[in-house]
């Protein structure tokens, strides 16, 4: 069983990947963190850097690719919140 690089798979898989991080940032409206294109580079930039990731096929490597783009968001979100709040700022 060949484990092709995570380069390969974002090549072979690039529009379905779009297409699923379109639907994970659906609903963003005008404060939307991230576009379509940078939550594929920053999920391909997040993927790249694990080291043992191996995917038996092409749907387990986009149901990872997935929760990677909805981890990106979330964070970016908490981050947007932490901000907001005072996150930073020293009491």
């Amino acid at each position: 069983m060949s484990n092709p690089p995570i380069d390969e798979l974002y090549e072979s898989a690039y529009a379905e990947l779009r297409r699923l991080a379109h639907s994970r940032l659906r609903g963003g409206g005008r404060d939307a963190l991230l576009d379509t294109t940078a939550l594929v580079h920053e999920s391909y930039l997040k993927l790249s850097r694990a080291e043992r990731l191996r995917f038996p096929d092409r749907t387990s490597f986009l149901v990872y690719a997935g929760r990677a783009m909805r981890s990106i968001i979330i964070d970016l979100i908490r981050q947007k919140q932490a901000d907001r709040h005072g996150g930073g700022a020293l009491h």
